[in-house]
């Protein structure tokens, strides 16, 4: 009789992996602090109340400020940054259901986690990337259980609605995650009883709508803004902005064509300076934005923060409040996305596109398995891993984070690479846990080889 090799547990490993990537972080010398473009408008907080009404959501920005004054430095914060992400993934790791996650899945969601490009490549950055990160991972561990559990207590939906309402608060991006995490619920419940999900659904988007109202009613008593932040309005002015023509400002309500004649004068100015790029020419010699868009959005992701900046927000009046200015350019933004949709349409495919690629492209956690995987497949073929797992629990984690994260990349603004990173988390999880699969197979023997060529 032979006896099983001994298997470490999926979450030991998972931390192993984890250890190593801050070993060899530390040693390539990038645990120092990473002041990014973005660094300044989160770390530069007013005081109370004025704090609600800036371009930031403040919570980041008191964390690091307080750390800072108790260190006197910012060197401590990828460290705290990284234990933060550390700890949210051994949390929720150890929280998966046996009955609904085998051990090649809480592996493969173990190693996407530990081999992230948002711990590669933001760990050591000034900007709430990861932090958002973690308590978006948390508050997976409280989805699943609300989903499993055959009670749903008080205690749990709190902390579900506290993890989900760190998330959003620290990564706005991450908004979407309410709805989607709602779904996911549901999803897992009818997975895990076979039925009867639509309550637990329900009180998993309650959980996470109360801190999303609690937050925006304070903004409206304070700043009157009915909004986690006032900064909405202005990213999705820069994809208004690249669709604006004389055509689409003929379309506009009478009340926003100066605005919009006024940031489409601004752009030309940018594009004849060559600070930002013009439309170039399709196939056809003509100049279309919808074959950008659909063909080369890059182009568009390169220029949209010199339009945006350099284009729009001079067009904030002497005397106008951030907030008023934020509502002002929803406004536009809107109005010119109703203008000419067949453009915005070509906007979220674009976007789409460009996410989609990169994800699956400069993302290591998940074309190394997916090359070797299909190394193993082209040479060998497919093999029924053993033991048999049912993965439907795994995609629909992947499916529905994975969508939640991308949703307001896509839909309103264009998908820089931070927001690629936080989208693709865990979709790394899907290549992994085939490649664990196949090398699970066990070695044909003697005695089917002689079956095998026997028939």
């Amino acid at each position: 009789m032979t006896r099983r090799r001994a298997r470490w547990p999926a979450e030991a490993v998972s931390l192993i992996v984890f250890a190593s990537v801050i070993v060899i972080e530390t040693l390539a010398g990038r645990m120092h602090p990473w002041f990014t473009p973005d660094s300044a408008g989160y770390l530069a907080i007013r005081s109370w109340p004025a704090c609600l009404g800036g371009q930031r959501i403040p919570l980041y920005g008191w964390f690091v400020n307080a750390v800072f004054g108790m260190t006197g430095g910012y060197g401590l914060i990828p460290w705290l940054q990284a234990a933060a992400y550390g700890a949210a993934m051994f949390y929720f790791l150890r929280g998966l259901p046996a009955d609904l996650f085998g051990r090649r899945a809480r592996l493969a969601l173990g190693l996407a986690l530990a081999l992230s490009n948002v711990l590669l490549i933001w760990i050591c950055a000034l900007v709430p990337c990861l932090l958002g990160v973690a308590a978006l991972i948390a508050s997976l561990t409280e989805t699943v259980a609300l989903a499993s559990r055959g009670r749903a207590s008080f205690a749990l939906l709190l902390r579900l609605g506290l993890f989900e309402g760190l998330a959003f608060l620290l990564w706005p991006g991450l908004l979407p995650t309410i709805g989607t995490g709602a779904v996911l619920v549901f999803v897992l419940a009818r997975l895990h009883r076979k039925g009867r999900g639509i309550r637990r659904g329900a009180l998993a988007l309650l959980a996470g709508v109360l801190p999303f109202l609690l937050v925006s009613s304070v903004r409206l008593a304070t700043v009157g803004d009915f909004n986690i932040v006032s900064f909405g309005g202005f990213q999705m002015s820069g994809m208004a902005a690249l669709m604006l023509s004389p055509g689409v400002i003929e379309r506009l309500p009478a009340g926003e064509r100066p605005l919009a004649t006024a940031i489409l004068a601004g752009r030309r100015r940018l594009e004849a300076s060559g600070q930002a790029i013009a439309t170039p020419r399709n196939s056809t010699g003509k100049r279309s934005l919808l074959s950008e868009e659909i063909g080369y959005f890059g182009i568009l992701a390169r220029t949209h923060d010199d339009v945006l900046y350099h284009a729009v927000a001079p067009q904030q009046e002497a005397g106008e409040s951030w907030v008023a200015f934020n509502r002002r350019l929803m406004r536009f933004a809107l109005s010119t996305v109703r203008a000419d949709r067949l453009i915005y349409i070509g906007w979220v495919v674009g976007a789409a596109v460009r996410m989609a690629g990169h994800m699956s492209i400069t993302d290591p956690a998940f074309l190394v398995p997916m090359l070797m995987l299909c190394v193993i497949l082209g040479f060998r073929g497919y093999r029924s891993p053993e033991p048999a797992e049912d993965p439907s629990a795994l995609i629909a984690v992947v499916l529905w984070t994975t969508a939640g994260a991308l949703a307001l990349s896509v839909l309103v603004t264009y998908p820089a690479l931070r927001y690629i990173d936080v989208a693709s988390i865990v979709l790394p999880a899907l290549p992994i846990y085939g490649l664990l699969g196949q090398l699970a197979v066990r070695p044909v023997g003697p005695s089917q080889v002689s079956a095998f060529m026997e028939s």
